[in-house]
C-alpha cells in the first residue's frame, strides 16, 4: 500500500528489469513485453485489458515510443492516489465498463480506508496478503 515494493516511474527498457515495462526478444517478430508495475492488489483482468488497449491505441494513432529509460510519468505513491488517478482517467473510462470500474473502485477504496484506519498494519497485511 505504501509503494515500497513497486516501481516509481513509468518508463521502458529493452534490458533493465527496473523499468515499468521491459520489451525484449531476438528481433521485432520474436519480441515479448514484461509489465513490471502491477502489485498484489491489482485485478489482473482489468490490468491486462488496459495494457492491451493501450498498445492498440498506440498502433491506431501511430504513436512512437519515447526514448528508452525516459520517465513518462510518476506512479501513484499509494492506493488512495491510484484510485483518484484512475477516476480521472478518460482512457480507463473508455475501455472499462462503468459498472465494473465503479464496483472495483469502491472495493479498493474500502481496503484503502481500512488500511489507513487500522491500528495494526501488520495484522491488516497478514489478513489480506498472507500466503496460504
Amino acid at each position: 500500500f505504501n509503494g515500497t515494493h513497486t516501481l516509481a516511474e513509468i518508463s521502458w527498457s529493452s534490458k533493465s528489469r527496473m523499468n515499468s515495462i521491459r520489451m525484449t526478444g531476438e528481433n521485432e517478430t520474436h519480441a515479448y513485453i514484461e509489465l513490471n508495475t502491477p502489485d498484489i492488489i491489482c485485478n489482473p483482468y482489468i490490468t491486462l485489458a488496459l495494457f492491451i488497449n493501450a498498445g492498440l491505441d498506440g498502433i491506431e494513432n501511430a504513436e512512437t515510443l519515447p526514448a528508452e529509460n525516459f520517465c513518462k510519468a510518476v506512479m501513484p505513491k499509494n492506493l488512495g492516489e491510484a484510485i483518484e488517478a484512475a477516476k480521472k482517467s478518460e482512457f480507463i473510462k473508455k475501455h472499462i465498463p462503468d459498472n465494473c470500474f465503479d464496483a472495483y473502485c469502491r472495493d479498493r477504496l474500502n481496503h484503502w480506508e481500512e488500511y489507513c484506519n487500522t491500528d495494526d498494519r501488520k495484522e491488516f497485511e497478514n489478513k489480506y496478503f498472507k500466503l496460504m
